[in-house]
């Protein structure tokens, strides 16, 4: 208790998450759902971060979101992220790997998930490229990563000139690979 108080005193939002947490847990543990939406709530909770830091699992935070939905519950999943985003700003600084992962989840869930419109995610999506920039991560994972989710926006949007754009920036990076690739010493 004390050390929630603490964390209350520093930092309210993080507090309200881990709050509604605890308070999804309590839901579960006494039996208003059963089966599927029962099991991802369980594993939101127990996630182990090992998993996550090797990219195994998804986040707890989609995982939730993904529990919401499944509830009728689209809108709190919705501000789950949106929350998420706005904490890891405020905690790390616009310019942050947990920022940049946030938007990225986000956008995967909108388009993936929330069936919203590819559209309607792009500005997410182009944040992330900026900050992976900022952070000089241009050609790491992450980026190409997010870089072919553009391509697939724009090509699935029908802006065949964006997606041509994209897709050569995308080249250049895979060919830099290619090239790193072939000079680096056999072992």
């Amino acid at each position: 208790m004390i050390a929630k108080i603490r964390l209350t005193d520093q930092l309210p939002e993080v507090a309200e998450v881990l709050d509604g947490l605890v308070k999804l847990r309590e839901t579960i543990d006494h039996g208003s759902d059963a089966g599927r939406q029962r099991q991802i709530a369980t594993e939101t909770l127990r996630m182990p971060v090992d998993d996550l830091a090797k990219g195994k699992a998804p986040s707890p935070v989609t995982r939730q979101a993904e529990y919401l939905r499944t509830q009728g519950r689209l809108s709190d999943a919705e501000k789950l992220f949106e929350d998420v985003i706005a904490l890891e700003r405020k905690t790390s600084g616009e310019v942050s790997v947990g920022v940049a992962v946030a938007l990225h989840s986000y956008a995967y869930f909108l388009i993936n998930r929330a069936n919203k419109p590819a559209a309607a995610v792009e500005h997410l999506y182009r944040e992330e490229l900026a900050i992976w920039e900022k952070l000089r991560r241009v050609g790491g994972n992450e980026y190409t990563d997010t870089l072919r989710s553009l391509v697939q926006i724009y090509e699935a949007t029908g802006q065949a000139e964006k997606a041509v754009e994209w897709n050569k920036k995308l080249a250049e990076l895979d060919r830099a690979a290619a090239d790193k690739q072939a000079i680096a010493p056999k072992l």
